[in-house]
């Protein structure tokens, strides 16, 4: 069975989060990659199994329609999270990094998704726009600190109208 347009990109962006290691010239070394329904039985972040890289769709609408397409705006959070002591600057240094490895792995192609590769934006083309909205730092302490970063992005794409299996051009 094909694979909607949202599907596609979602699936596109769970390979780039895959990407980032430490030998492609990022920061950290992704150990997992959640998704949408993995997110709610994540457990508490221990240090055997972070960093950690999530993504989950939180909207996806119609923002026009004009001769067989119809765009989508997709409303999707990115975030990656490790675990390690607070410091009084908070992390304020490896949350920067995470948000630095994410942004890059964003803009990377999955074929080449070396740091000093060619950028790949707007996921391959996929989409029309992708525009960051809110770049969140966070923190926490359940059974061990935490710190992270999530980012929001209205993800731009067109589909045809009468098939939304089929992802125009933007």
């Amino acid at each position: 069975m094909s694979l909607t347009a949202l599907q596609q990109i979602m699936n596109e962006i769970e390979v780039r989060l895959n990407n980032i290691t430490v030998a492609n010239g990022y920061n950290y070394d992704v150990l997992r990659v959640l998704k949408q329904h993995d997110i709610f039985e994540a457990k508490a972040f221990l240090s055997d199994d972070v960093p950690i890289a999530l993504f989950f769709l939180e909207n996806d609408e119609q923002d026009g329609e004009a001769h067989c397409i119809d765009r989508r705006i997709a409303t999707v959070h990115v975030g990656m999270f490790y675990s390690g002591e607070s410091s009084d600057c908070n992390n304020f240094d490896e949350i920067e990094q995470l948000g630095a490895d994410l942004f890059i792995a964003l803009n990377r192609s999955t074929t080449a998704p070396l740091t000093t590769d060619t950028p790949s934006v707007r996921l391959g083309y996929l989409l029309e726009k992708m525009d960051m909205r809110i770049k969140t730092p966070l923190s926490g302490q359940e059974i061990s600190p935490w710190y992270g970063l999530l980012t929001t992005y209205n993800m731009a794409y067109i589909v045809d109208t009468d098939n939304p299996y089929l992802l125009s051009p933007p």
